[in-house]
């Protein structure tokens, strides 16, 4: 099984806070059967979120987180 993470902050985006999710996420994932091909990060925007969300809805994985 394919997973990708998105997250979604501006203060992750520009650097303020460091992601310490995605990793704890991909390990869980990983622990569990799911391959984490894929990580994304997008500010606090409908728009670039919603881009995300249709490109993994025509995408081949299975899961977003």
């Amino acid at each position: 099984m394919k997973a990708i993470i998105l997250s979604v902050c501006n203060d992750v985006l520009s650097g303020r806070v460091i992601n310490t999710n995605t990793r704890y996420l991909s390990q869980q994932l990983e622990k569990i059967g799911y391959d984490v091909v894929k990580t994304v990060v997008v500010g606090d925007d409908e728009a670039m979120l919603t881009n995300e969300v249709l490109s993994f809805v025509n995408s081949e994985y299975d899961v977003l987180i």
